[in-house]
């Protein structure tokens, strides 16, 4: 009889307590893992965005290098006009230009 009337003692009660912040304890440790997984995953995401933003950076200077070379072939070629235009090619075929000359008038800028 004495069993069926039984009433929890002050330190059971004490230990359903701890047992309850427990489970709270292990709730805030599973959002920590959850938190670090998140955190993991948002790592990776940016890696492979830097690693996107290289490879743009990169193929945006490979442009500007291809347009500053296209540019110095149209200067040479403009130069080149403007010495066949201007009779320079009659003067050194006749001697009268020395070809040293020539030469510093192609060097571009």
């Amino acid at each position: 009889m004495a069993q069926a009337n039984f009433k929890p003692t002050t330190p059971f009660k004490h230990m359903l307590r701890s047992n309850s912040s427990l489970s709270k304890n292990n709730t805030a440790a599973e959002g920590g893992c959850c938190a670090a997984a998140k955190f993991a995953k948002q790592e990776v995401e940016l890696e492979k965005r830097r690693t996107q933003l290289d490879t743009e950076f990169a193929e945006v200077v490979a442009q500007q290098r291809l347009v500053g070379l296209k540019l110095r072939v149209e200067l040479v070629q403009t130069k080149l006009k403007n010495i066949i235009e201007t009779d320079h090619i009659d003067k050194i075929l006749h001697s009268e230009v020395d070809p040293t000359l020539l030469k510093k008038e192609l060097e571009f800028d």
